[in-house]
Parts: C-alpha cells; structure tokens; sequence
C-alpha cells in the first residue's frame, strides 16, 4: 500500500493511489479481469515465447548416433544416454546434439540451443 512520507494518507488519497495503479497496470494489460483457471491458461498462452517455425526445424541435422565419434552420450534436454544408431539431431550453427523429439519441443518454445544459448536465427 502506498503511504506518502511524513505521515499517514488519508482514505480517498489511498483510494486515488490505488485506482491510479489499477488504470497504469490496465494500460499495460497486465491486470487479470477474469481470475479463472481458463482466464490464466490464455494469459499464460499469450505470453509464451515463440520458438521456431516447422521450417526451422529442417535446418536440424540427423544423423546416428555413433558413441566412437561422439563425446557427449547423453541428451542435454532429457539427460538419458543415446543409444548406438539411435536417430539424433544437431544444431546447424553449434553441433550439439539431442533426441529428436527432445530438440523439436525445445525450439517449440525458444530459438536458442538449450546448451549454449546459440541463435537458430540468423
């Protein structure tokens, strides 16, 4: 609550105050009319990063899994071990690699390497 120096503020300039940052948070949209479970979920959804597009994502290179050539042996995403011939993907621009599947629902949500925090966009 707002309370101005040198003393106590009086009801209706506590009451100004308050609608004062009511309408300055309602300019900004971040007041939350509609306090619903649905009404968070579409707030939440609205705010959500975007990440890469489906075409994006073919700039990914799959290749097997080969644990002779690679250092890394597990997926940075996820944490579980590859497997030998196993499908996995790298990065165009920093070569680390993941679980397809891990890599797709990361760049759904960002455009950076989870890793390094490498640009997929140029």
């Amino acid at each position: 609550m707002f309370v101005p120096r040198g003393g106590g503020a009086h009801a209706a300039d506590r009451e100004n105050m308050r609608q004062h940052i009511e309408d300055l948070i309602r300019g900004h949209g971040m007041l939350i009319e509609d306090d619903t479970y649905e009404a968070r979920l579409r707030l939440d959804e609205s705010n959500k990063k975007k990440g890469i597009d489906p075409e994006g994502l073919k700039r990914l290179h799959l290749h097997e899994f080969d644990s002779r050539a690679c250092e890394n042996h597990h997926c940075p995403v996820c944490l579980d071990n590859y497997e030998e011939e196993e499908f996995v993907a790298s990065m165009p621009t920093c070569k680390h690699q993941f679980h397809v599947g891990c890599i797709e629902r990361w760049l759904q949500g960002s455009t950076q390497c989870p890793v390094c925090r490498g640009s997929m966009i140029r």
